[in-house]
């Protein structure tokens, strides 16, 4: 059984692999076609594409009761994506940042991480915090598009190019999203085998298994030298996570938390906001060594967690 889930986890990161490496290519052709900035795709496009195993996972554990894994795959996803996947980015090339990310991106992060820590001083999440968590979600997706969509397309490139530009787009999300499930799949039952608890796997294997997406398309975005589609994908990932899927999967069902949630997991991912944001504003760059930083701390998390 050992053997099958480890090949079933191995197709996963075949697929993750070239899925991820297709979707950062055909998303750079899509910014120039339709004249739309690379941050904005990675904000939106990939990220949007990058984030559907966290909602997948998210709202099909809330249908199933079992809120424990919904809750955990997005608490633990979103600190996965700053201390792993942001830190393995910085790590293959020093991520330059963008100014303006300060003056919208970043700061709707800081203040979604804040107010979902607020909504869970309780230790519950109610349907009508999960609508107002929805409305946060549009709110940021319009100012997004209105402040960097140009929205006009350039008139030298056919129809059928930018048709083909899009499908392989979707194509590429699926083999991300399907490499991701696959991965999913054989990393909880080698987890199950070692007898952990529900929370730890959907903070862990669960949230290690859906960031991947993430991370294969910011790394491969810095191997590209493409860091606004590193950061982009992350922030907003990290955006969609907390207030689409978590709205969502709430609105669905509430969720009751224990106060170690609050108190550990949810303060360990305002601490790892907040260090992203002190590395990356104090000389808009996350250099190698602050790369570095937050790949320990991530493992620190894990560390802590598993103990």
């Amino acid at each position: 059984m050992i053997f099958v889930n480890s090949l079933i986890f191995l197709a996963g990161l075949i697929l993750l692999v070239a899925g991820s490496n297709s979707l950062i290519k055909y998303s750079l052709i899509f910014s120039h076609i339709f004249r739309i900035s690379s941050l904005l795709v990675g904000m939106i496009i990939i990220a949007f594409g990058t984030s559907l195993p966290e909602a997948a996972v998210s709202i099909v554990s809330s249908l199933k009761h079992h809120s424990s894994i919904a809750l955990g795959n997005i608490i633990g996803s979103n600190i996965a994506n700053i201390g792993l996947v942001l830190g393995v980015a910085g790590l293959i090339r020093p991520l330059r940042v963008e100014k303006k990310l300060f003056q919208r991106e970043i700061p709707a992060m800081l203040i979604l991480t804040a107010l979902v820590f607020l909504f869970s001083l309780d230790y519950k999440l109610s349907r009508p915090e999960g609508v107002l968590l929805l409305v946060f979600f549009l709110g940021f997706i319009f100012l997004s598009w209105s402040k960097d969509s140009q929205a006009s397309s350039s008139a030298k490139e056919s129809s059928f190019k930018k048709a083909k530009v899009i499908f392989w787009i979707i194509g590429s999300l699926v083999l991300v999203v399907g490499g991701a499930n696959l991965m999913v799949k054989g990393g909880v039952s080698l987890a199950r085998a070692l007898g952990v608890s529900s929370w730890v796997i959907g903070m862990s294997v669960f949230a290690i298994g859906t960031s991947l997406p993430e991370l294969a398309a910011s790394a491969a975005a810095a191997f590209k030298k493409a860091p606004a589609l590193s950061l982009g994908n992350v922030i907003g990932s990290n955006v969609f996570n907390l207030s689409l899927v978590l709205g969502i999967a709430v609105l669905i069902r509430p969720i009751s938390m224990s106060p170690a949630i609050v108190k550990f997991d949810l303060l360990f991912l305002i601490f790892m906001s907040f260090v992203f944001f002190v590395f990356t504003r104090t000389r808009l760059r996350l250099e190698r060594w602050e790369a570095v930083a937050l790949v320990l701390f991530y493992f620190l998390f894990l560390g802590i967690l598993w103990k």
